[in-house]
């Protein structure tokens, strides 16, 4: 993580806090409030918690860890596919 700054600070510097690429903690009475984080950050945060939120990708994500998950080819899909749809 970035720096923390107190209000002030972060008011006073929040041109540079937005063109950079750090999350900054910004405080109010040494307690922290709240943060910035650059947009590119919270879209890859948030499309973790979209993932994470699905049973079925949380599952997969699992086996794969696990080393449990089998794979195919491009080939060997098409090929299941193909039979799929003739049925």
């Amino acid at each position: 993580m970035g720096s923390t700054l107190n209000v002030s600070s972060a008011q006073a510097r929040l041109s540079n806090i937005v063109s950079g690429d750090d999350v900054v903690a910004i405080s109010k009475r040494e307690t922290v409030r709240g943060y910035y984080v650059p947009a590119a950050r919270m879209e890859a945060l948030l499309d973790s918690i979209d993932f994470l939120s699905n049973p079925k990708a949380l599952a997969a994500l699992t086996k794969y860890r696990a080393g449990k998950m089998k794979f195919k080819t491009l080939a060997e899909v098409e090929r299941e596919l193909e039979a799929s749809d003739a049925r």
